[in-house]
């Protein structure tokens, strides 16, 4: 070993990376073989620091281990990509390290993606960081909490103090921004490059309809991409009637919103008006209506001839053992407005329904003959008679391609659909109840469907 440090960096180089590729990708820091060299030698560790290939991705190993029942709670809700994989790394120091200073601050000037968690004294510490500090900085997803033991407590209630964050004030380089504020930092403190920012993603932080749509005013001359979380209060709660006001996003393609009781104010959907959208996903819980598309009307036709993407979810409140009440509605209303829906998107190419809403008999039919959606390719939906679905796909698609070969069709009937440009299925997920996963397997194969259908197995 005494002659190992007078070998060329290309022979040492070559040998490090051996060792590290026999390694598991997140050892353990007495397994970690970057580790122990940057620490055997003064000349390894100038080697080591000087290959840029060593350090693509840094693991933080916890020091201190103090809380895993908290940490476990704070990781349990992050998001996953749905085709990336992805690692999350916490730093929990116990004291000993600050991720500003130690991690930060040394990389500053080049740091162009941030994704961290922060909490305790290094909150206000980050947020009061000159403007300049990350000067190339581009994309942030971080999430603020208290301590891990109260990840929801206000860190301050210091409202001076809360007006004086400059780390991202008129930022020059700023586009992306996700946030997760559990502990009470008000979105517009943080004094965003609003319009400049081309994705924001505030999906896990409730807000409410006014202060909606002050960001999305802010953020309009810029928004493409975006995601909320807007709680609609009682009006037991309310202290007065919110004023609001027209907001007009001519860049918004994108758009997800998981609304809580939007049933209580309906006029807020008479305010966003978007004229370019292209995907939109709604995810509701209401505690005093189900689904009902009418409310939505207002606010869908600035964009019902753009839209290609329509997603509709159900979701409850992240309360352990909570039951959603009864809803009672109308299930011959609730048809005639999925239909009067699906009538307005012309254009739609993508549609996934929740388990809640199962499309009956007539408009199944209206799907297959193409007079509704006929631009739809892919289709996501629960079924009670899984039957009806495969005949629907097999009639569409047999459809779609009659059509295709004969465009001249003389028929009065043929011709409406010929001009309609009936697409063929690319793919349909389809959820039906456990014992029935096999069965409609077995009838997929028979009528030719298998490559296009997707089974899944649902509970209601």
């Amino acid at each position: 070993m005494a002659n190992a440090q007078s070998l060329p960096a290309s022979v040492l180089l070559q040998i490090f990376q051996l060792s590290m590729d026999t390694q598991d990708p997140f050892p353990t820091p007495k397994d970690d073989v970057l580790c122990v060299i940057t620490h055997a030698y003064p000349e390894w560790r100038r080697v080591a620091l000087a290959q840029p290939t060593f350090w693509t991705h840094i693991q933080l190993p916890p020091i201190r281990f103090q809380h895993p029942d908290n940490l476990a709670d704070v990781q349990a809700p992050l998001p996953s990509g749905d085709a990336a994989n992805a690692a999350e790394d916490y730093l929990y120091g116990g004291g000993d390290i600050s991720i500003i200073d130690t991690v930060l601050l040394p990389i500053r000037e080049h740091l162009v993606a941030l994704t961290c968690l922060l909490c305790g004294s290094d909150v206000a510490r980050f947020l009061h960081l000159p403007s300049n500090t990350f000067p190339a900085l581009e994309s942030v997803s971080i999430t603020f909490i208290h301590t891990l033991d109260t990840p929801r407590s206000p860190f301050t209630r210091n409202l001076l103090d809360c007006s004086n964050f400059t780390v991202f004030e008129n930022h020059p380089a700023l586009k992306e921004a996700t946030f997760n504020l559990p502990n009470e930092i008000h979105p517009l403190d943080l004094k965003l490059p609003w319009a400049k920012l081309t994705k924001l993603n505030l999906s896990r932080s409730p807000i409410s309809p006014l202060l909606f749509l002050r960001i999305m005013r802010k953020a309009s001359p810029s928004l493409v991409e975006g995601s909320f979380q807007i709680e609609f209060a009682r009006i037991s709660h309310r202290p007065f009637r919110p004023r609001y006001f027209d907001v007009l996003m001519p860049c918004l393609t994108s758009l997800c919103l998981k609304l809580t009781n939007p049933s209580l104010d309906t006029s807020f959907f008479f305010y966003l008006r978007v004229s370019g959208l292209q995907s939109l996903r709604i995810e509701k819980f209401d505690d005093y209506a189900g689904w009902n598309f009418s409310m939505f009307d207002p606010f869908i036709m600035h964009f019902a001839r753009t839209l290609r993407v329509l997603e509709l979810a159900d979701f409850s409140p992240e309360v352990t053992g909570y039951a959603p009440p009864v809803r009672k509605r109308t299930q011959t209303r609730l048809h005639e407005e999925l239909e009067n829906l699906f009538t307005t998107l012309p254009h739609l190419e993508v549609l996934r329904l929740p388990p809640s809403l199962q499309v009956h008999t007539p408009t199944i039919e209206k799907l297959a003959n193409g007079f509704l959606l006929p631009s739809l390719m892919k289709l996501e939906l629960y079924a009670v008679n899984a039957e009806q679905i495969l005949w629907m796909m097999k009639g569409r698609n047999f459809l779609s391609e009659y059509y295709r070969l004969q465009p001249g069709s003389s028929r009065r009937a043929s011709e409406a659909v010929a001009r309609m440009g009936v697409k063929r299925f690319r793919l349909v997920k389809l959820w039906v109840d456990d014992c029935e996963v096999e069965s409609v397997r077995v009838a997929s194969e028979k009528l030719g469907l298998a490559s296009t259908l997707s089974i899944g197995s649902c509970r209601l």
